[in-house]
């Protein structure tokens, strides 16, 4: 939230300039990660949802690996129904899996439910 607000970025659009510095900045933390822990690459799950552009963050991957001495890994992960493949996995692995990015101004505007979000997030964990 801060990083859309600083940079002047909470009315783009769903896929705007607001999702590229978006991602961005999680490429960049999963860079970081990957070469705190010895890691010879690193990649996003990302690529997996139907709303996400896999070309532009495949893109902005392989430049983040160039700041990083750590290699990118190309995905798109929804192709051959990687998407429904998740899905069933996660209910397999009994994974919880929110219906949002994670972005809260496109959660907002699709009208989520953040309180009811959070109550099946504890549920599911009291499951286990």
């Amino acid at each position: 939230m801060k990083m859309a607000k600083s940079r002047g970025l909470t009315d783009e659009p769903e896929g705007g300039l607001r999702c590229t510095a978006c991602f961005e900045m999680r490429l960049e933390l999963v860079a970081e990660a990957a070469v705190k822990y010895g890691y010879d690459y690193f990649g996003s799950a990302l690529t997996l949802s139907p709303k996400k552009n896999a070309q532009l963050i495949n893109q902005l991957g392989m430049e983040v690996q160039n700041l990083y001495d750590v290699n990118y890994l190309p995905s798109d992960f929804k192709k051959n129904k990687g998407y429904e493949r998740s899905i069933e996995m996660c209910n397999d692995y009994h994974i919880f899996r929110q219906c949002y990015c994670g972005c809260v101004f496109a959660a907002m505007a699709q009208g989520i439910d953040f309180k009811q979000i959070n109550q099946e997030a504890k549920a599911f964990l009291q499951e286990f």
